[in-house]
Formats: C-alpha cells, structure tokens, sequence
C-alpha cells in the first residue's frame, strides 16, 4: 500500500474527489463475502486544526469460475454416418468459488447437429471436483479427425449474478467403414454351418 502504506493528497477543495489504486488479496475462502477495510485520514481544516477520522470501506469479494474441459470420448467409437453417437465430456472448475446452478445449452455445430436442444442441469460444481455430462449428436458428411464442438453454458457467481461461458471441446471422431457392424452381424458360427462346410469330412469318418 504505497511506499509505507500511506499517501499524500496535498489540498483538496470541497466537492473535490481523488481516486487511489489499491491492490487487495484475498482467500478463496472470501468468495461471495463482503471485506472491510479500515482508512485513517487526518488533515489541516481552514482554521488550522488537525483533525482526523477513520472510515470503513466494504469490499465485495467475487469468486472466480474457470471451468476447464479435461476429456472427451465418443460412443461408439466409430461414428456411423446419419446415426445418433453420444459425446461425453468430462469438466472441472480450476477457480476459487462454485459454479452455482451450471446450465449446458447442446447446439449444432456444422456437420454435427444435436439430437436433442433441451438444456442439461448439472447443478453446482464445485472447485477442483471433475464432473461429467453427455450430449447426443448426428454427423453427416464428416472424416476421420478432430472437431471442435461449442457448447454455452450459464451459471450463478458467488454473488448471485447470472454469468455465461461456453465450452471449446476437442472431439476425435471416427468414421465407420462397415466393416465393424458386418463383423458383428455374423456372429458366433453355428452347429449347421459346419455340417454344410465339412459335410464331406463326417461322411468319411461315419464310413470309416
């Protein structure tokens, strides 16, 4: 606070008003409190009289919400083209105070559109504890790479004050080639499916 904490204002007419940077830090543990600060003041009046006085100053302390994207993942893996995947998405707050209320708006992002635009309550996120959420997406005319998805989000400071943010969400995708659903589809081989391929074999061993 200054050089020994104190300033030198010289004379101030009545009405007059001065403006005196100060740097103020708080805990994390103040957030959504109000901090007071004492000031001494002494000064000369016009009849030469030292006076002085000591006011109070409130200091609202706003906590601070950073809420940071730690990784993303896609089910199923390989996304078929015109079909519905799901996008987790796993978050955190790195700030100093709850987000309080967070809500997530889904919105399409170029060839990913949502399945669904209903909003996502996850409720208050508390500092330093990873949550998760999941939105469901159709891709049409994509590749394989990484695209990055904007999802808004709104929530209450330590305040009460309404404030928005929105997500940057990296998302590796994928595309299937069909070659996953038709290796599926065949499934484990069945009893009959070896009497018509080594029908020949049996008969041999049933003559024998």
């Amino acid at each position: 606070l200054g050089q020994d904490g104190s300033w030198y204002l010289e004379d101030m007419a009545a009405g007059e008003s001065r403006s005196i940077p100060i740097d103020i830090y708080t805990s994390p543990s103040a957030s959504g409190s109000v901090t007071t600060a004492s000031v001494d003041i002494s000064y000369t009046d016009s009849l030469a009289k030292t006076k002085s006085e000591t006011k109070v100053i409130g200091i609202i302390v706003r906590g601070l919400v950073d809420i940071y994207v730690l990784s993303s993942s896609t089910f199923p893996t390989h996304v078929v083209i015109g079909k519905t995947f799901s996008a987790s998405i796993n978050i955190i707050n790195l700030g100093t105070s709850t987000a309080q209320g967070l809500l997530v708006y889904p919105q399409s992002n170029g060839n990913l559109t949502v399945s669904s635009t209903a909003s996502i309550f996850l409720g208050d996120v508390d500092v330093n504890i990873p949550t998760s959420l999941t939105l469901s997406y159709i891709a049409s005319n994509i590749t394989n790479g990484t695209y990055l998805i904007h999802v808004p989000y709104t929530y209450k400071d330590s305040l009460g004050e309404w404030l928005n943010g929105t997500l940057d969400v990296p998302l590796k995708l994928t595309v299937s080639s069909g070659t996953e659903s038709q290796s599926a589809a065949s499934g484990p081989v069945g009893i009959a499916d070896l009497v018509a391929t080594y029908w020949w074999l049996i008969l041999v061993v049933v003559l024998a």
